[in-house]
């Protein structure tokens, strides 16, 4: 079946193509009757403007690749429903892709994005794993990881869907960390319950609000112990741990090795090692 050209709206109307054109485009070169008569006779004649071609002049298609582990979770469809409502504002289409259930999965549909000449990507996931999985596909397009902790990668960020209570609980955890005495204290400040303030903080972040502070905590740690005259006492005590003990404990479950090994394997000494501007880690 052959689909609707501008010559044929053109022909149609009784216009230049040209005409057409800058009707559909929002020209000030035509009258407002004129592009409201062309635009009516493109909606009775089913035109439909063919982004395929149009993107190969423009050099963009106006497309984002959201890339999900599975739109099966109230998470992941509530995060892909206010990205879609987002990139409408700003002129884009959101393009779906399910990357379940591993790795070779989430190459494909990635691949399958840089195929449709998405202008750029946003990526929830399988793992710390995708990163390098990817790499070779997202270095030639815009791409964000969210809601994983990929630490270093300059990609990483953190999901927020928004929520106030959500916001606030960063805010808070992100200035006061060292100070927290524990979800009680959070949900106080918040004026919350604690379940709620765990409900909905995990549902739109992917993550605990108790897990949330510990990383805080860990890498506020991480940049303390650059410090060679730091003692471990001294950085658990102002990381906010309860002891030197439990700190150790955590830090190896969450970096995979003990604060010592950690020094050892760091950089040289920094002058003066600061807590990323307003403590904002990344994710």
């Amino acid at each position: 079946m052959k689909s609707v050209t501008l010559k044929d709206v053109a022909k149609a109307a009784g216009v230049s193509y040209a005409t057409v054109s800058r009707a559909l485009s929002g020209s000030p070169q035509i009258g407002s009757d004129t592009r409201e008569r062309i635009i009516k006779l493109c909606d009775e004649m089913g035109y439909t403007t063919n982004y395929v071609a149009r993107s190969m002049v423009m050099k963009k298609t106006d497309l984002i690749g959201l890339v999900v582990p599975s739109v099966d979770n109230q998470f992941m469809s509530e995060m892909a429903y206010h990205a879609e409502m987002s990139a409408r504002t700003h002129g884009y289409n959101i393009m779906l892709c399910n990357s379940g259930p591993d790795l070779k999965q989430e190459k494909t549909v990635v691949k399958l994005l840089l195929g449709r000449q998405v202008d750029g990507i946003l990526i929830v996931p399988q793992g710390p794993q995708t990163y390098e999985n990817i790499r070779a596909y997202t270095d030639q397009v815009p791409t964000v990881f969210v809601s994983e902790n990929l630490r270093d990668q300059p990609q990483s960020v953190r999901a927020s869907l928004g929520s106030p209570l959500v916001e606030g609980a960063l805010a808070i955890i992100q200035e006061d960390f060292p100070f927290l005495e524990g979800l009680d204290d959070l949900a106080g400040r918040l004026e919350v319950s604690k379940a709620h303030l765990i409900r909905t903080f995990s549902r739109q972040t992917g993550i605990s609000p108790a897990r949330y502070i510990v990383r805080v905590r860990v890498e506020y740690a991480k940049l303390l112990l650059l410090d060679e005259d730091a003692s471990i006492t001294y950085v658990a005590e102002a990381s906010g741990f309860a002891n030197a003990n439990y700190f150790a404990k955590v830090f190896r479950r969450e970096t995979g090795m003990s604060p010592s090994e950690y020094l050892a394997a760091a950089p040289k000494k920094q002058e003066h090692p600061q807590m990323p501007q307003n403590r904002r880690l990344p994710w």
